[in-house]
């Protein structure tokens, strides 16, 4: 089942229901208007009759414009309100959940889940939701024709399951295609967002014509679909029309020579052409309803699967959310161990005690599992087993949203968001901008921001960071996570990056954040290691204690 969270389909309103019925009912003002006109308004001259009539029609035309528009506007609301609060459901749950590897998803297929929503929407504001009271009527019409033509009758009858069975027919091999199509999509949005995001890679290779004749032979598996369900559709419309010149030659070539046997009279055989046509308009709403209830419902499918596989606690997130206790908070992971799957564990029984305020340095190998047990302390990987505590604090899934408010980490990779520098650093608002402000400096990038022409309000459009140097981006991630004050910082191989002017920035930071912060620190170079209170290395799935000059002058060497 999916989470609670998501919203289902609301149900149609009475009103848009009543507005429906009324509308039917509605329909039959015209060919039995022609009835009357024909049969006894033209042969007795009735002159007061036929305005009466006319103002009687002009009054249903009225009537019916103005309930098509109410329920357009009321159908509209419910599914546009419907788009805006599940979209927002959508993206508060992928923002919140907790990252899993195992289930993880590209790109392509999230932004397709999101898309879905705006077409669920449409489909609830479509007068397809609607279409089961067409449904009811057939019958209705069927049983006019039925009093009024006679034998009649069973011309358009007839017609109608010939269509019906085809039509059926026709939806369930358009909607295949469609499926199919929607597989290709994202096989080549996938390929295309992959390509752009390594576009220097790409070009620093020569890899163009490779990738040219792969998007190639992806273009023409999309567009062979794209033929068919145009082909189909196209089909669909044609049969269509061609059903109805065909219902009208029936009808009137049947109606003729039961005129001529004075088995009905030309009136009713105007009623019935325009009956017939009221017959078949509900079957062809139906077979058009048919393949958007089964794209709905396909639809509705991707939509749950954001809430089915996104692991969050939407109850405890938000800002009313408390995090664990203000200022530096202690570390303590008993026997922890972290495996991915069914692979062999990365580390096992580790044991690791971080007091408050404390500075960790630790070392390990590609591979060693270092990221691993750095991102478990932000709750983004959970040990297979053992604990990690904050404090008072077990780090469980209750306490998660908790826990990760007073965490902040680090990568390798600048994080660089589209807005100004002190947008980036004030993470938009949720640090001040004297928090902000310190921060930069204390990292040593204030001097290079008052250089530029706009200093701190220069913009960014480019969310890769190309548009400033990669030690300066960096630099730029690291303040924006020390100005969110947190109590536990982590940096992962976060120096990588930095040039040797940033290097030594950041050592300084380290020193000014000593006893404010707990800093755990994950890094080769032994200038910073040597800064640590304590330092540790990874390695064979176990860690163990470096020295640095810190424990020297603690020990009293």
């Amino acid at each position: 089942m999916f989470r609670s969270c998501f919203a289902p389909q609301p149900d149609t309103p009475r009103v848009v229901y009543a507005a429906s019925v009324a509308i039917n009912l509605l329909a039959l003002a015209l060919p039995l208007t022609i009835l009357q006109v024909y049969d006894r308004v033209l042969p007795h001259a009735s002159f007061q009759t036929l305005n009466a009539l006319l103002v009687g029609l002009l009054g249903v035309i009225i009537v019916d414009i103005s309930l098509k528009h109410s329920k357009s506007v009321v159908s509209n609301w419910i599914g546009a309100s419907y788009a805006h609060n599940t979209s927002r459901q959508a993206i508060r749950t992928i923002l919140t959940a907790t990252p899993n590897p195992e289930r993880s998803r590209s790109i392509a297929t999230h932004l397709e889940r999101l898309s879905s929503i705006s077409s669920l929407g449409d489909h609830i504001a479509s007068p397809a939701r609607n279409v089961k009271v067409d449904v009811l009527f057939v019958p209705i019409f069927a049983f006019v024709i039925l009093l009024v033509g006679g034998i009649l009758f069973v011309v358009p009858v007839l017609l109608f399951c010939i269509f019906g069975c085809f039509s059926f027919y026709r939806t369930r091999l358009l909607y295949s295609e469609i499926k199919k199509q929607e597989k290709i999509e994202s096989r080549k949005s996938d390929f295309m967002i992959e390509a752009l995001r390594s576009i220097s890679t790409i070009k620093s290779h020569a890899m163009e014509a490779s990738l040219l004749r792969r998007f190639e032979r992806l273009q023409l598996a999309s567009s062979d679909t794209l033929r068919q369900i145009i082909l189909l559709t196209s089909a669909a419309q044609t049969y269509a029309t061609t059903f109805a010149a065909v219902s009208t030659i029936a009808i009137i070539s049947t109606g003729a020579f039961l005129v001529v046997d004075q088995k009905l009279t030309v009136g009713g055989l105007a009623c019935c052409m325009l009956l017939s046509s009221q017959l078949i308009q509900p079957l062809t709403r139906i077979m058009a309803s048919w393949n958007e209830l089964q794209l709905a419902e396909y639809n509705q499918q991707k939509v749950e699967a954001i809430f089915e596989n996104e692991n969050s606690s939407l109850a405890a997130v938000g800002e009313s959310a408390k995090k664990i206790n203000a200022g530096p908070a202690a570390i303590q992971m008993n026997g922890v161990c972290i495996q991915h799957g069914n692979s062999r564990p990365l580390i096992e029984n580790i044991n690791l005690n971080v007091a408050a305020g404390e500075l960790v340095a630790i070392r390990g190998g590609d591979g060693s599992g270092k990221s691993s047990l750095l991102r478990t302390l932000t709750g983004t990987i959970v040990p297979k087993h053992g604990t990690v505590r904050f404090g008072d604090t077990e780090l469980s899934p209750e306490t998660q949203p908790k826990i990760r408010r007073a965490v902040r980490y680090v990568g390798q990779e600048a994080v660089i968001f589209q807005g100004t520098i002190l947008e980036n650093l004030t993470t938009f608002g949720k640090a001040s901008v004297s928090s902000a402000i310190n921060a930069s400096k204390l990292i040593g990038l204030d001097n290079e921001i008052i250089r530029m022409p706009k200093g701190y309000d220069t913009r960014i459009e480019n969310v890769s960071g190309h548009e400033i140097p990669a030690s300066t981006a960096q630099r730029i991630s690291i303040a924006r996570s020390i100005a969110l004050r947190p109590s536990v910082l982590i940096l992962d191989e976060a120096n990588t990056a930095l040039d040797m002017i940033g290097e030594k920035a950041l050592a300084n930071a380290l020193i000014a954040l000593r006893g404010k912060q707990t800093v755990i620190v994950a890094t080769h170079r032994p200038n910073l290691i040597r800064l640590a209170d304590k330092a540790y290395e990874i390695s064979d799935k176990k860690i163990a204690t470096i020295e640095t000059i810190q424990n020297q002058k603690t020990s009293g060497l």
